[in-house]
């Protein structure tokens, strides 16, 4: 419960108070830096935004303020900024401005009135960052590192890094297709400006190394110098730093040098003049490949032409040696003609003589040895005609008598002889009691017949289990021999 004594207000008569405290402790303009946040130009031509404390990481705010730069004081804020030519005013810079404090009552709201900017403050900041990390990359050896990674005579898989359907995307494809050569460019967008944009150009260039890209081109289009503030950024700078492709950069600023430009392999001045080093790298690979043919067919042109000089030479020399030899082979071939000739003549009569020497031994052996055939063949005749019907008698004595031991140990003549085969119930045939257990079903075979029958106890005629068997006999002998008097004989006849 509140006292009497006690002071309410209203919501508006709070809001004036606190209005009034804010405008005592601040009664003049202050000056505020941070970053752009939610940069908002609004159709009725005032501009509003945040001013942000980033956090380490830069991706969240420890601190904001809302801030509205009404028309009338934009435009001297504008004048300013375009005499400086290096700041504009967008999401990620940073900034410091002077305005006032200013609490509206009507829907207890507190914002920064913003009356001025400070561009020295943006640009000093931007090029102490860029100094430091210039320095530190200098260190650690990174400065140089794309530029030592090996150039491909000839790049035709080009790896574009912009933001898509970009000017500069355009402008850097019509000058590859002017040329009139055969590329293959594949375009990754990123984000070239704003929060977030170095991490997307990072993720790009790293997508192109990945695709296997002869090249990386990194190209934007002109802009003040807060704009390419992501090309001087350390996250870019060490990515390009690190690829294992060379990277052309082509950051449309004349008059200054992105860390981007420092660190990449080869740096042009515009997109167009970036594909223009390509197009230039292209058509010298080509000339050089034609004046290595060109040099290439006068040396075998000259090879060729020595050659033939000296394969003319030696036809000559061959061609004079070889009618010298025809020439002495020829006579060698006259004079063995003739010796030949001369043999001949005397060779007939000696022959004819030989021959019909030969002739008569040949005659002589074969009459002889078609008679040894003659008798060989007349014994082996006769003992097949003694020794064949004699073997068989003994085949056929052999016979009878093994048929008549398998008649004597048929089964049939066993069962008619009084014995039986028992076997259990799936078919085995028992040939000892020791397979034999309680209860278990017997089929006992008979020459007549078949019984099937139960076991209520076992006998074993076994030395080494007397006493285990006739314990077990003498517990079941009653109800077998009242139950199942055929049992009896099946033990002791066993198989």
């Amino acid at each position: 419960m509140r006292g009497p004594e006690e002071e309410t207000y209203s919501v508006g008569e709070l809001n004036q108070r606190i209005r009034q405290a804010i405008t005592r402790r601040f009664p003049d303009d202050v000056w505020v830096e941070g970053e752009i946040r939610g940069l908002n130009r609004h159709r009725s031509g005032h501009v509003y935004f945040e001013l942000a404390d980033p956090s380490p990481d830069g991706r969240q705010a420890e601190a904001v303020i809302p801030v509205a730069l009404y028309r009338t004081d934009k435009e001297a804020v504008n004048r300013l900024l375009r005499r400086s030519g290096a700041v504009r005013m967008a999401d990620g810079v940073h900034i410091r401005i002077r305005g006032s404090v200013d609490y509206y009552p009507p829907q207890g709201r507190l914002q920064l009135q913003m009356r001025w900017i400070d561009p020295e403050h943006t640009l000093g900041r931007l090029e102490a960052e860029r100094r430091r990390l210039v320095a530190a990359l200098t260190d650690e050896g990174l400065l140089t590192a794309n530029r030592g990674v090996a150039y491909p005579l000839l790049p035709q898989h080009v790896g574009l890094v912009t933001s898509r359907g970009s000017a500069a995307q355009a402008d850097f494809l019509h000058e590859l297709e002017a040329s009139g050569l055969a590329w293959r460019v594949t375009v990754v967008s990123a984000a070239v400006q704003g929060p977030g944009a170095e991490r997307e150009v990072v993720a790009a260039i790293r997508t192109c190394e990945v695709l296997g890209v002869d090249v990386v081109a990194l190209v934007r289009g002109g802009g003040a110098r807060t704009d390419l503030a992501t090309f001087d950024s350390e996250q870019v700078a060490r990515a390009i730093a690190g690829l294992t492709v060379p990277v052309l950069t082509g950051i449309g600023h004349e008059t200054d040098d992105s860390v981007a430009d420092l660190v990449a392999a080869r740096r042009a001045k515009t997109p167009t003049a970036c594909a223009a080093d390509l197009v230039r790298d292209a058509f010298a690979a080509r000339d050089r490949t034609r004046r290595a043919w060109d040099a290439i067919a006068a040396r075998a042109t000259a090879d060729l032409d020595v050659g033939a000089n000296r394969l003319v030479r030696v036809a000559d020399r061959v061609g004079f040696a070889g009618a010298r030899h025809l020439d002495r082979a020829s006579a060698r071939t006259i004079r063995a003609a003739e010796r030949t000739s001369s043999a001949i003549e005397q060779v007939p009569a000696a022959a004819a003589d030989e021959l019909e020497r030969r002739g008569r031994t040949l005659t002589t052996g074969a009459t002889q040895r078609i008679e040894r055939g003659r008798t060989d063949l007349h014994d082996r005749r006769r003992r097949l005609t003694i020794d064949v019907p004699r073997a068989l008698r003994r085949s056929e004595s052999d016979l009878a008598g093994k048929a008549h031991r398998v008649a004597a140990a048929d089964p049939a003549r066993l069962l008619a002889r009084g014995w039986s085969i028992t076997r259990s119930v799936d078919g085995q045939a028992l040939t000892s009691s020791r397979q034999v257990h309680d209860e278990m079903t017997l089929v006992t075979t008979f020459a007549d017949g078949t019984v099937r029958s139960t076991v209520h106890s076992v006998i074993v005629d076994d030395d080494d289990e007397p006493d285990r068997n006739h314990d077990h006999d003498h517990d079941h002998d009653h109800d077998h021999d009242h139950d199942h008097d055929h049992d009896h004989d099946h033990d002791e006849d066993g198989t």
